[in-house]
């Protein structure tokens, strides 16, 4: 009827309930590796600007994020370029170096269905 019991400190617990904590713990771990704080564009570093500015012409940013992944700032930059329409992410070192530039579908115009 019941499961493997194992003993721990607070008691005897099922597998199921063992197989719980232990994703909860792991969750935990995980969202302690990264965090991401908000930031106004207006407050970001002229030299992540400028870096954005270079890797895609006609960059605007709508939304930034300053994260720290493993112990590392990076600045997550979310916008879309003039020049060909497309939406970007781009994760740039709080230096300038570009790390990362995702692509995403080019923006559609809700007038056109």
């Amino acid at each position: 009827m019941y499961g493997r019991l194992y003993h721990i400190g607070l008691g005897v617990i099922s597998w199921e309930m063992r197989h719980i904590l232990t994703t909860l713990v792991g969750l935990v771990a995980l969202t302690a590796c990264s965090q991401a704080k908000d930031i106004d564009v207006k407050d970001l570093p002229p030299v992540v600007l400028e870096s954005a500015l270079k890797a895609v012409p006609g960059f605007i940013v709508e939304e930034a994020e300053l994260e720290k992944e493993n112990g590392v700032l990076v600045y997550e930059l979310e916008g879309k370029s003039t020049k060909d329409g497309f939406e970007y992410e781009i994760e740039i070192s709080p230096e300038g170096e570009i790390l990362e530039i995702e692509k995403g579908d080019e923006e559609e115009d809700d007038d056109e269905e």
